[in-house]
């Protein structure tokens, strides 16, 4: 396994099963407002697998290659530094063998934001909600959702999640009415944030504002949702 560190950071990588890497994306003055956190990349142990955190324009130029060995760029150590700076990129190859017309094959990886702090509320920060779920341990929490089982038993939830909504709007206003609300469940979920309160011992639900200056629950984000 691996972990890597991209940007400004004080504390040392975690190590998790399979191979994981991370970005941080931190501002080089301390600021307790502007403080956006990590991207992991995280991927069970499989053969086959090239993975970089590099300058994406060399990366880009491996895959186009042939995306052998040979050609792929090694992990870059100049940091920390601007993301504009020579920028970076979490990269990686699944070498999946030969195909055959009709065989088919499959990966998945595991996508994880950490923002370390969801909310500062009136001055007290709250972590996300798994965070307290997982004892604050990105790396157990990480190996749990890279596992197969998890996979496996996710899309399976997933799917018999969409398939209960698709059906029940369905039979209320027909195709229109099931891509719209689709899209509603969507935006509503998409726009939630769970944190836990350290102060009140539990769990608080947010709107958050992702495209303007940080702002919660405000009343244009809520009467829509």
């Amino acid at each position: 396994g691996r972990t890597e560190s991209t940007g400004v950071s004080s504390t040392p990588p975690t190590l998790v099963s399979g191979r994981t890497f991370r970005s941080r994306f931190h501002s080089a003055v301390p600021n307790p407002y502007r403080n956006p956190g990590y991207w992991y990349v995280a991927l069970p142990n499989q053969p086959g697998i090239l993975t970089a955190m590099a300058n994406t324009t060399a990366t880009r130029a491996a895959f186009l290659s042939d995306g052998k060995q040979r050609l792929w760029p090694p992990d870059d150590t100049n940091q920390p530094r601007k993301c504009s700076d020579n920028w970076p990129g979490l990269a990686l190859i699944w070498d999946l063998g030969n195909i055959s017309p009709g065989m088919s094959a499959s990966r998945y990886l595991t996508l994880l934001y950490d923002q370390v702090f969801s909310i500062r509320y009136f001055g007290t920060a709250m972590a996300p909600y798994w965070r307290h779920l997982y004892n604050n341990d990105v790396t157990k929490f990480v190996a749990m959702w890279n596992g197969p089982d998890t996979y496996t038993a996710a899309v399976k939830s997933c799917q018999a999640a969409d398939n209960r909504v698709t059906s029940e709007v369905y039979s209320v206003g027909g195709s229109n009415y099931t891509t719209i609300c689709s899209l509603a469940w969507r935006q509503t979920f998409g726009g939630l944030v769970s944190v836990w309160n350290n102060v009140t011992q539990e769990k608080w639900l947010f709107m958050k504002e992702i495209s303007s200056d940080g702002d919660v629950s405000t009343v244009d984000v809520i009467f829509p949702s």
